[in-house]
């Protein structure tokens, strides 16, 4: 199987900065263990996969996963108690902003223009829509209806990043300095994704390593 990706601005297509990333997975017919496989990742009920299943049945099948990738919507991370062997509250805030959901209305639309072009009809496309029970009061592909199952399918990409923001002395929401000191701690620094001051515009693996790779410049400076 080819994996790929695309990289669209949802609002102006001349603009080279993307705001959402599609994911595509694809699948022979009849695929269900491979389906499966991937739905187990995201812990999929079953009446979900049911409707997945049915199309699969009979027709080669394409997923399109929407990421977003500057959401507005913003989590935290909290102490529990005093005690440090507590687990912290996490708070998500995933969708907690309507642009998020604007953002991926958008998307969805355009998806389903792209499965109804010449290119696609050549190739008997069908764009179809997953229906979570609880989202069947709204009409099919209705606003209603598509924020509705964004709410009940949509999954974090485990991208989460910025909970030890890097930023200047006068930020009161930075935790660590231009040289991934931590404030206030001695002998201290923070060398992942945390300390972005938000999450870049696609996969973080390689933002990371080169976090990493500075970090290790610096302490070289340092101590060298």
């Amino acid at each position: 199987m080819l994996g790929y990706s695309t990289f669209i601005n949802t609002l102006d297509n001349k603009n080279d900065l993307p705001d959402m990333q599609i994911h595509h997975g694809n699948y022979d017919v009849n695929d269900v263990e491979s389906l499966d496989l991937f739905f187990d990742r995201f812990g999929l009920r079953e009446e979900i996969r049911k409707q997945y299943h049915e199309i699969n049945a009979n027709r080669h099948i394409a997923l399109l996963l929407p990421t977003l990738l500057r959401p507005a919507s913003t989590g935290k991370i909290l102490l529990s108690s005093t005690d440090p062997t507590d687990k912290p509250r996490i708070i998500t805030g995933f969708l907690t902003k309507n642009d998020d959901f604007e953002t991926f209305l958008r998307t969805t639309e355009f998806i389903s223009k792209f499965s109804s072009t010449k290119a696609m009809r050549k190739l008997d496309t069908q764009f179809h829509e997953i229906a979570p029970p609880a989202c069947t009061v709204h009409p099919l592909s209705s606003k209603e209806f598509r924020k509705c199952a964004l709410r009940h399918l949509t999954s974090t990409a485990w991208h989460q990043t910025s909970t030890c923001k890097m930023g200047p002395e006068g930020d009161p929401t930075a935790v660590v300095n231009p040289q991934l000191q931590v404030r206030g701690v001695r002998q201290l620094r923070v060398a992942d994704a945390s300390i972005m001051p938000s999450v870049v515009s696609g996969n973080t693996n390689a933002a990371a390593i080169m976090i990493g790779e500075k970090a290790a410049d610096l302490i070289k400076e340092s101590w060298l």
